[in-house]
């Protein structure tokens, strides 16, 4: 076995992997972004914070009230943000829950907080409001730490729902289009020819980074030297194999085109740095100091 035919079969695959990460990466965006899929999950974290679905009486009116502030109101009506920055959740927070009496604005929100129902997000506002000791802008930063909890927590589920999609999205594009690692191994293995193609783009792509539309990415990948789609017809020419290679491409194609695009760099500066050359035969030693 030749290592640096290993060493180019790696990196033609990892070139196959980046580009179909991209490609996942673009549809998931173009996917989420038609379905406003940020903003429905921003909502209902911020609905879960607040008491919860069903929630009744001052506990909904705090979420409505919150949830409608111009502060954090999208660009459009029939669209919801998709991002809130903290600090001007923690102000909505402030204004839903005074009344606009004559009190302090920090008694108010004392007042506000009693009001509502016994339940999570009253014990953490009590809590925050106690701490703040009177001081408001004190009980705002507290809020702005508690949203930004939140949506930590709602960062790690989105991420779970992006690993779900790319998997899913790159097994159907493995089988639909044949992309089987296994196959595309084999074939770069016996053909140096494609290793070389395949290992020039790749060289080129991580030298210039270029930002590629999602209609780039898959005419490059049309455009690979390697076994990729269904020459005679969907399924003509099933391998067995193939039921090993499409889930491997799947998986990798769900680790994401950044992971992907680190390896590659790695692997092609170690390859290019090579081992040290040996010394020449019957050459003469160094001189010992």
């Amino acid at each position: 076995m030749s290592l640096g035919t290993a060493i180019d079969v790696a990196i033609g695959l990892m070139f196959v992997y980046l580009l179909l990460g991209l490609l996942a990466s673009a549809v998931q965006e173009a996917v989420a972004g038609l379905l406003n899929l940020r903003g429905m999950q921003l909502a209902k974290a911020i609905l879960g914070m607040l008491g919860g679905e069903g929630a009744t009486g001052a506990a909904a009116s705090l979420f409505e009230k919150v949830q409608g502030h111009p502060l954090l109101a999208g660009a459009s009506a029939k669209r919801k943000p998709s991002y809130i920055a903290p600090a001007q959740f923690a102000l909505a927070m402030v204004e839903a829950l005074r009344d606009g009496g004559t009190l302090p604005v920090f008694a108010q929100v004392e007042a506000g907080i009693q009001r509502l129902p016994q339940g999570s997000a009253r014990q953490c506002l009590e809590a925050l409001a106690v701490e703040a000791a009177g001081d408001l802008e004190a009980f705002k930063a507290g809020v702005a730490v508690w949203f930004s909890q939140a949506m930590d927590r709602l960062s790690g589920a989105y991420k779970r729902f992006s690993q779900y999609f790319a998997i899913g999205l790159g097994l159907a594009l493995a089988v639909l289009c044949n992309i089987d690692s296994i196959a595309i191994a084999k074939s770069l293995w016996t053909d140096s020819h494609a290793r070389a193609l395949i290992d020039a783009a790749a060289q080129a792509y991580v030298t210039s980074h270029p930002d590629l539309t999602p209609q780039q990415v898959a005419a490059q990948i049309s455009e690979l030297p390697v076994p990729i789609g269904w020459p005679q017809g969907l399924f003509a020419g099933f391998q067995w194999w193939a039921l090993l290679g499409w889930p491997l491409t799947a998986f990798a194609t769900s680790l994401g085109a950044p992971f992907w695009f680190d390896i590659l760099q790695r692997v092609i500066k170690l390859r290019a740095s090579g081992p040290k050359p040996e010394p020449a035969e019957g050459a003469a030693e160094a001189p010992q100091s």
